[in-house]
């Protein structure tokens, strides 16, 4: 339950206002600027799965600040663009306390000084960030208007099906919640 917990609060946000100006507010629709990419069989299934997850979570946070989706040809409408990265890193420590020695003593050690601790072999934990950034395009001027950065940190693998889905939706859902509701 700790580790759940500890998981979730990485979530890290940025939000900025591009053109001050702009009245996303009043921007009733919304519509992706890209074609989706469950259609193009260039991309790789993984690559399809994933813009329609994000895709979905931006729908549901934007439907409950009170936008709507466009229709087709509707020139008034929010123009939503979005990037994603995925890195993945291994958080490599060295051992710094006496309690850690204990399990990296091996065997047969270098005759150096430093007797059977392996100093450069510590544990390492691995770990996969997502960043999604979401940028806002009003069609009054068709300028950059917002952009917002979500960070989410996952121990090991990126979660998948549901659980990949509920993580996009909080990222997402917290990112936009800074935008002012449709009027």
């Amino acid at each position: 339950m700790l580790l759940c917990l500890g998981g979730c609060t990485d979530l890290r946000v940025a939000h900025q206002m591009q053109d001050p100006a702009a009245d996303i507010g009043s921007q009733q629709a919304f519509g992706f600027l890209r074609a989706p990419l469950a259609a193009d069989a260039r991309a790789s299934a993984e690559a399809r799965t994933m813009d329609s997850a994000v895709r979905a979570a931006i729908t549901g946070a934007l439907k409950a600040r009170g936008y709507a989706p466009a229709l087709p040809g509707d020139e008034r409408a929010l123009g939503i663009d979005y990037t994603l990265s995925d890195v993945v890193g291994a958080n490599a420590r060295r051992l710094d306390s006496p309690s850690d020695y204990s399990r990296s003593w091996r065997a047969g050690g270098a005759g150096d000084g430093t007797g059977s601790m392996d100093h450069t072999i510590a544990d390492a934990a691995f770990y996969r960030e997502l960043t999604l950034t979401v940028l806002l395009f009003p069609s009054s001027t068709g300028a950059l208007a917002w952009e917002g950065t979500a960070r989410q940190s996952f121990p090991g693998a990126l979660p998948q099906g549901a659980r990949l889905q509920a993580a996009l939706d909080r990222m997402v859902r917290k990112l936009l919640a800074q935008l002012p509701p449709a009027r």
